[in-house]
């Protein structure tokens, strides 16, 4: 009987499982989705930096509380744990630092090819 719920268990915590993980997936995917296209805003040029700034707000936090929580020893983590949480939950912050600096590239060089074409005289596109 006792094999039987242990088997109960494991399907319920793998299905569990899979439903956070395609959860998670589509906030990410959503998210990544959102950062291009306040990215790509035409004004003003910070609105792309909103989630970079928030993700890095909150990862400061953490790394905050858990350097604290270390130091009075309510956790059993040194420095160096904290340094790593640190540069593994600022990864969607390069992401989207990365998805905003390639916008404002592209965009740079299609207003700066609008503006060539329009100096010779050749009026392509709406610059």
């Amino acid at each position: 009987m006792a094999f039987i719920t242990v088997v109960i268990m494991g399907l319920i915590f793998w299905v569990y499982g899979i439903i956070f993980s395609a959860i998670f997936i589509l906030l990410s995917v959503a998210t990544m989705i959102l950062q291009f296209v306040l990215s790509r805003r035409k004004n003003p040029w910070w609105v792309g930096l909103i989630l970079p700034g928030l993700v890095l707000g909150l990862t400061m936090n953490i790394a905050l509380f858990l350097a604290i929580s270390a130091a009075f020893g309510y956790l059993a983590a040194d420095y160096e744990i904290v340094l790593y949480v640190l540069g593994v939950i600022n990864i969607p912050t390069a992401v989207y630092l990365l998805i905003y600096f390639l916008c404002r590239i592209r965009k740079k060089k299609s207003k700066l090819d609008s503006q060539t074409n329009t100096e010779n005289g050749i009026k392509i596109g709406q610059g």
